[in-house]
């Protein structure tokens, strides 16, 4: 097998092509297989490769590319700073540095689109349009749900939020779902649309809100615990 250099300091790639069937009726925009996208900072310096794209450090300098032809021509800026790549059969997401760099702003764009028209995904009044990462949670039922780390970097918490079938409009649906190295939510598969979610409760220690109060500042009004403390009397399924 020969390998051919393309480009260097990229970040985040992933291939265009998927096994998403086109339903009766349908309109899909034609995909080549040979669709890459990726994510780098085309001014980058070896010393940055240590530091940039990663969380809590995002970088407005790395752009998300793509290219048709494996970069025998130049590539198309498909998201300007956008970071990182989570995508699936149907759905794209990226996530786009903020000026302060310590937040993103999480972009969507859906296989009708060829994965080609990115819109910054909408959450209900008063949520906060940015976070410090996301996690796609489930994609499997042409609706996606979303985990926002919007409480705060150092909160173990954030929300879950469920979206229409574009991937566009995303509701609340659980509030401070717990985090540790993974989201502790999971899908029942021999149910379909069940989910199994941990929360913290504040109400389940006597009504007490002391937890949740204890509030601080972190930049762009985003507030989390100071104490990242609970025990098992303030978890629920």
């Amino acid at each position: 097998m020969t390998w051919n250099y393309l480009t260097d300091y990229v970040f985040d790639f992933e291939w265009g092509f998927t096994n998403k069937k086109k339903k009766d009726g349908e309109i899909v925009e034609p995909m080549p297989e040979s669709r890459v996208f990726y994510t780098r900072e085309p001014n980058a310096e070896k010393f940055n490769q240590t530091t940039a794209g990663k969380r809590s450090n995002w970088s407005q300098k790395i752009n998300l590319y793509m290219t048709d032809d494996f970069l025998a021509s130049a590539a198309t800026i498909a998201l300007e700073k956008g970071n990182t790549i989570v995508k699936t059969d149907a759905y794209m997401f990226v996530s786009r540095s903020n000026q302060n760099e310590k937040f993103v702003h999480t972009y969507s764009a859906t296989y009708r689109t060829a994965f080609t028209k990115f819109t910054e995904i909408i959450l209900p009044p008063n949520e906060k349009p940015v976070a410090h990462s996301f996690t796609v949670l489930d994609a499997s039922e042409d609706q996606v749900f979303l985990f926002l780390e919007n409480h705060g970097a150092k909160s173990p918490f954030g929300n879950i939020y469920v979206s229409d079938e574009e991937a566009h409009y995303f509701s609340l649906s659980l509030e401070n779902v717990i985090k540790s190295k993974s989201v502790d939510f999971e899908r029942v598969p021999s149910l379909d649309g069940t989910y199994v979610a941990n929360i913290y409760d504040p109400k389940a220690d006597g009504g007490s809100n002391d937890k949740i109060n204890e509030l601080e500042e972190d930049g762009e009004n985003s507030a989390h615990p100071k104490k990242a403390v609970f025990d098992q009397a303030d978890i629920v399924a």
